[in-house]
């Protein structure tokens, strides 16, 4: 596995309702990187000490991918397993066709309202 690390910073802050621990629902919404193009991350904080992030990135072949995180929020972390969705027809909801197979492990660090830091281990070397 290898670990790589992000910069992202608040492109919107939206409000939310506020979650039961360290982070507050204020900083769901979208987060990007002003030096990667296309790159981002659509958060949402959750009640319980959940989160769910949805992560805008390319593969290695330049083909846009979407990842999806399941996370949990360890005091001003996020930390979670992520998944490459695959299946489903745009349009078409068939249940039996997604496949959610695991892609690695995510690790959102914020340190303020407008800056987080985003490290990964991805379980393909290809994406380091």
């Amino acid at each position: 596995m290898r670990t790589s690390a992000l910069q992202l910073a608040a492109a919107l802050t939206l409000v939310s309702s506020a979650a039961q621990a360290g982070l507050p629902g204020s900083l769901s919404g979208t987060w990007f990187n002003r030096n990667q193009n296309g790159h981002g991350i659509s958060l949402e904080i959750l009640d319980d000490n959940r989160a769910v992030a949805i992560w805008h990135v390319f593969d290695p072949q330049g083909q846009p991918l979407t990842l999806y995180i399941d996370g949990r929020i360890e005091g001003r972390s996020i930390v979670g397993n992520a998944y490459a969705p695959r299946g489903m027809r745009f349009g078409e909801f068939d249940a039996h066709t997604l496949q959610l197979p695991a892609w690695g492990s995510v690790r959102i660090d914020v340190r303020s309202c407008e800056f987080a830091n985003l490290q990964w281990s991805a379980l393909d070397p290809a994406f380091g």
